[in-house]
């Protein structure tokens, strides 16, 4: 059974959760549309949909959207994430906004969060901010990116400016109240329907799954589904395997590729410095 479909928005991002997803024990074969999903073996507990939909009209990524949920639910898939870039690169159109909101009423479902903190490379939020170590995301190098310039540091802001939704949040400090103050705080009148998630360590990524591992929708970066993983896999008292070692070219392969993703930007900025 499918305990978790992802919908990743780049080739890149969808070959690393399906790493690190692996890592956990986890089966998770990687396919680059939704019709090589027949072909997934049975054992699989996990899938990721790679598709390029980061960049392209809003329109074309909500339809996309939607036919992945289609499809994982013809596979029994229990749970959904989307997975976009841990420093939330999207513009006022989207696409992070309408592809959730696509998601979320494709399934059904009431609510869901975002959580785009990766905290073991220095990626977190506090109090709905985003931080790149010490730095503002708004004060960081995202603010050159040529083609999603992040400017504005608020997540809370950036999701509400491109969201049909209300959107709210859920601090550093009610994730530590427990569980039943969480969901006291989402039932209430007026709740919100988006949610941005603080995750200043993994501390709160681990009280974030815990909390949300029955919820039909979550969203985020890498880092969230390993945990969903490690919630799920207690509840069904699953023992957690080694990493395979098919698993090891893959890895490499990652750590190439954000390598040179970073070498890319570091030539962006020195081009905007030099005018």
């Amino acid at each position: 059974m499918i305990e978790l479909g992802i919908l990743a928005d780049d080739l890149t991002g969808g070959m690393m959760v399906a790493s690190l997803l692996e890592r956990e024990g986890v089966e998770c074969p990687l396919v680059s549309s939704v019709e090589a999903l027949t072909d997934i073996p049975s054992t699989a507990t996990a899938v990721v949909v790679a598709r390029k939909i980061r960049l392209v009209d809003p329109v074309i990524a909500v339809d996309e959207a939607k036919q992945t949920v289609k499809a994982l639910q013809k596979l029994g898939c229990k749970r959904f994430y989307y997975k976009y870039c841990a420093t939330f690169d999207s513009t006022e159109k989207g696409n992070i906004g309408p592809i959730a909101e696509a998601m979320l009423d494709a399934l059904g479902a009431s609510q869901t969060l975002f959580c785009p903190a990766f905290p073991v490379h220095t990626v977190t939020v506090f109090q709905g901010m985003m931080f790149i170590g010490s730095t503002p995301l708004g004060q960081s190098f995202k603010k050159f990116d040529p083609v999603t310039p992040m400017l504005n540091s608020n997540l809370v802001d950036v999701l509400q400016s491109q969201s049909d939704s209300p959107v709210g949040l859920l601090s550093h400090g009610l994730l530590q109240r427990g569980r039943e103050a969480f969901e006291t705080y989402i039932a209430q009148s007026g709740a919100a329907k988006l949610y941005i998630a603080d995750a200043a360590d993994d501390n709160d990524l681990e009280r974030i799954a815990e909390y949300t591992k029955d919820w039909s929708l979550t969203t985020g970066a890498d880092a969230l589904p390993s945990f969903r993983a490690r919630a799920w896999q207690a509840e069904n008292q699953v023992e957690r395997k080694r990493e395979p070692k098919r698993n090891a070219s893959l890895k490499a392969f990652c750590r190439l590729v954000r390598g040179l993703k970073h070498l890319l930007r570091v030539v962006v900025l020195a081009q905007h410095l030099g005018k």
